[in-house]
């Protein structure tokens, strides 16, 4: 099975350089949320490349790395999707109606690591956020 390691950053990539510098604490402090997920998935992303609202910067999957204003990412409903396998794990969120299974089949299974909701929201709508994408085959 295909997996992937996607990283949501509240900040640029030259921002995540620098919490880099200052010490691991400042840079976790960025991180919107982490987590491993099934094939489906970069779709999510690939579509705001597709629709010109997101940018790929970097494209080997060593990481690929994606641009994107906040705001075209916050509304989402990948986050309802990263909370519901944050509260139930990775196993248990199988599709039980039609709904989760479009919302599966979209977003894929994951296993989250990080979540962190009260970062999602705080940052200004305009802000560019940086995603890491790494292909784990």
């Amino acid at each position: 099975m295909a997996m992937w390691s996607v990283t949501v950053f509240n900040t640029t990539p030259e921002g995540c350089e620098a919490l880099r510098q200052q010490g691991l604490e400042a840079f976790r402090a960025s991180i919107v949320g982490s987590w491993e997920v099934t094939h489906e998935g970069p779709r999510w992303i690939q579509a705001l490349v597709t629709q010109g609202k997101a940018q790929q910067v970097r494209s080997d999957w060593f990481p690929s790395r994606y641009l994107v204003p906040a705001g075209q990412v916050q509304p989402l409903p990948l986050w309802d999707w990263v909370r519901a396998h944050q509260e139930q794990g990775f196993l248990a969120t199988l599709a039980e109606n039609d709904k989760e299974l479009a919302r599966e089949r979209e977003y894929g299974r994951m296993q989250v690591h990080q979540f962190h909701p009260e970062r999602l929201q705080a940052s200004a709508s305009d802000a560019v956020w940086t995603v890491e994408i790494w292909d784990m085959h």
